[in-house]
C-alpha cells in the first residue's frame, strides 16, 4: 500500500484471520477451549513448557502444568483467547524470552482487531525488531512493516481516546520512520511521515 494513501486516515483494520482448527483431539484443557491447538503445536517444547509453568503460577499453584493442554484435562478459563495470550506475553517479556513474545504477539494480531490490544502488540513488535536490527539488518524490514501497520491504526486510537477522555497513546513508529528516511536521504517520504504524525496529533 502506498504511504500517501494513509492520508485518508480511514479505519483500515480488517476482520482477523482465523486459523483452521486441528481435527485431531491432540490437546485438551485451555488450549483446546480457546482453539489454540495449531498455534500450540507450532511452539517448541521449551516454549510450551514455559507457558505451562506460567499457567500454574497464574492459578496460584492450584493446577499442574500439564493441565493446560493435556488431552484429558477439563481445565477452563474465563479469558478470551487474545487475553490468555497477552497474559503470557507479560510473563515471557519479564523472563527475556523475546522470541516467544514475538510469536505470541503475532498470534494475538490474528485473533483480535480491538484497537488498544493491537496497539500494544504493534508497539512491542516494533521495539523488538528495531532493537534486533542493530545486530541483524534483515529485521529492520519487519520493523518498517509493523511501523506502517501501527500508523494505520493511529486515527482509530486517537478517536477512541477522545471518546474515553484520555490522552491518545504515543506511537513510536512515527519517530522510527522519520529517522529512517533521514538516514537514507529520502526527504520526501520523511516529510510525508511528519505530516501524518501532525495529522494524528491534531486530528479533530
Amino acid at each position: 500500500m502506498g504511504i500517501k494513501k494513509l492520508f485518508t486516515f480511514k479505519n483500515l483494520m480488517t476482520t482477523p484471520y482465523k486459523k483452521e482448527e486441528l481435527n485431531a483431539n491432540h490437546y485438551g484443557g485451555i488450549v483446546h477451549q480457546l482453539k489454540l491447538e495449531e498455534f500450540w503445536s507450532e511452539l517448541d517444547s521449551n516454549e510450551r513448557g514455559f507457558i505451562r509453568s506460567c499457567a500454574k503460577r497464574s492459578y496460584g499453584g492450584r493446577i499442574q502444568p500439564q493441565d493446560l493442554d493435556d488431552r484429558n484435562s477439563t481445565l477452563k478459563t474465563k479469558r478470551k483467547d487474545y487475553e490468555f495470550l497477552l497474559g503470557n506475553v507479560s510473563w515471557a517479556y519479564q523472563e527475556g524470552r523475546y522470541g516467544l513474545v514475538e510469536k505470541l504477539l503475532k498470534e494475538i494480531l490474528l485473533r483480535t482487531d480491538i484497537p488498544y490490544v493491537c496497539h500494544r502488540a504493534y508497539k512491542v513488535l516494533v521495539q523488538l525488531y528495531n532493537e534486533w536490527s542493530t545486530h541483524n539488518q534483515s529485521y529492520f524490514n519487519q520493523c518498517i512493516e509493523y511501523c506502517y501497520k501501527h500508523i494505520e491504526l493511529a486515527p482509530t486510537l486517537y478517536k477512541q481516546a477522545i471518546v474515553e477522555g484520555k490522552e491518545p497513546p504515543s506511537i513510536e513508529a512515527f519517530g522510527i520512520l522519520k529517522q529512517h528516511y533521514l538516514d537514507v536521504g529520502n526527504v520526501s517520504e520523511h516529510e510525508v511521515i511528519v505530516l501524518l504524525e501532525n495529522r494524528y496529533l491534531h486530528l479533530d
